[in-house]
């Protein structure tokens, strides 16, 4: 069974603008980027994560905004590796990758935005799923992460569903979710998830990718959650 843990309500959403022209969304009373100079505001953000990115060609964005960091971001990274990087922005509010999206604020195509009102329901995304697989850098938007902290916490210490109901749902090779119930015993007992895999001679790419995220999420993003 699957761990809701749902954003939080929209009480309040307005637009902005700065000092400098750029719309900001304001949620709950939260102002998403500075109301004075939101793009030098973006780029000390990206200097800060600098130590944290390292030689890392792909990194999870934690909070969309209206994407002012992404960009600062996007272009940093293409200066240090050229075409060759990956951003995956996760966002909790619908409206706000709406917004980004009608009004063209990323000016890449190197960032995937994943959007879901509830933390488990991302992970059913075998993009998502593929992305974390190559341990990007993570690093959380500070007035995202303080607006949904709970949300992006939860993504952060998420635990991937260990039920036979829940891994057999994700496996895609039809015979390997025979073969996963037929080990599962009654007692709750099962046998190891390489033990299993060891018995097959071809298993589909993305049942390693489901096999293995629950590792992947736990000791992928512990520094960050001690971090926040």
């Amino acid at each position: 069974m699957k761990n809701f843990v749902l954003a939080p309500p929209i009480d309040s959403f307005q637009i902005k603008y700065a000092k400098t022209g750029q719309a900001i969304p304001v949620i709950n009373d939260v102002h998403l980027h500075s109301i004075y100079y939101p793009i030098r505001e973006a780029e000390a953000f990206v200097t800060k994560q600098k130590t944290i990115i390292g030689e890392k060609k792909q990194v999870l964005l934690l909070g969309l905004g209206y994407g002012y960091h992404v960009n600062a971001l996007a272009k940093y990274l293409f200066s240090s590796f050229g075409d060759d990087f990956e951003i995956c922005v996760i966002e909790p509010f619908e409206q706000l990758v709406v917004d980004v999206t009608t009004l063209s604020l990323i000016n890449t195509d190197k960032v995937k935005i994943f959007s879901s009102n509830n933390v488990a329901d991302l992970f059913d995304n075998l993009e998502l799923i593929n992305f974390l697989v190559k341990r990007p850098a993570v690093v959380a938007h500070p007035s995202s992460f303080n607006l949904s902290s709970k949300y992006f916490k939860a993504f952060l210490e998420f635990k991937a569903d260990k039920s036979a109901e829940g891994i057999s749902a994700r496996l895609c090779d039809e015979s390997l979710k025979v073969f996963y119930h037929q080990n599962f015993t009654s007692s709750g007992q099962q046998r190891s998830y390489s033990e299993i895999i060891n018995k097959k001679t071809k298993v589909a790419p993305l049942d390693f990718l489901f096999l293995a995220l629950d590792k992947i999420t736990s000791e992928g993003t512990k520094k960050l959650t001690e971090q926040v």
